[in-house]
């Protein structure tokens, strides 16, 4: 950086930035001196996952809340799923990075493709997080007056997935769907390529 070093230009084979790399691995100091020196918060992928794509999708809570603060794109889709940051933190579970988001006015109805067993279908944040059994992720999700895509679909995959020893009711739109409780936590090895969510 004291040589005055192009931050956006130095990317690795996928495309990851310097600033994107720290997102992906938490390191708010870095990202911090990075944006000093111009970094682009908004600098993705070759498949446009961006900084804070990668962020929700590990469940880096703190990069989020600062990347909120910055001009990012918080419904940045990528090339592939189509997946918006919202969808990635939803299909985790990750909580309190969904609720910010939301906070924030992300796109709580956009569609991502999901490819499950030879299938495929387009579903929202609140049909991933039913179908993975995040019941106070997809609870929160149902409060913002979010919308399911491929219901029959997701549902079903949800139905089928849920734990007969810790169920719970949600209730989408005068349905019932039955999901396990289920929590997440922000674990995560260093890595030294840049991840895609997809």
């Amino acid at each position: 950086l004291k040589a005055s070093a192009n931050v956006n230009q130095c990317q690795t084979k996928s495309g990851g930035t310097p600033f994107y790399m720290a997102c992906q691995e938490a390191h708010l100091p870095v990202m911090e001196l990075l944006l000093k020196a111009a970094a682009d918060v908004n600098a993705a992928l070759k498949t446009n996952s961006t900084p804070l794509a990668i962020a929700c999708h590990k469940g880096h809570t703190e990069v989020v809340r600062f990347l909120l603060d910055t001009p990012v794109d918080i419904n940045a889709r990528h090339n592939s799923s189509g997946g918006t940051p919202l969808y990635f933190a939803a299909r985790k579970g990750h909580y309190d990075i969904v609720q910010r988001l939301i906070r924030a006015k992300a796109d709580v109805d956009a569609l991502a493709t999901v490819n499950n067993r030879n299938r495929a279908y387009r579903a929202t944040p609140l049909d991933i997080a039913i179908e993975n059994n995040y019941v106070a992720v997809a609870q929160l999700l149902i409060d913002a007056n979010a919308k399911q895509g491929d219901v029959p679909t997701a549902a079903a995959a949800a139905s089928s997935a849920a734990s007969a020893a810790a169920a719970a009711t949600i209730v989408v739109g005068g349905g019932s769907y039955s999901s396990s409780s289920s929590s997440s936590s922000s674990s995560s090895s260093s890595s030294s390529a840049a991840e895609d969510p997809r």
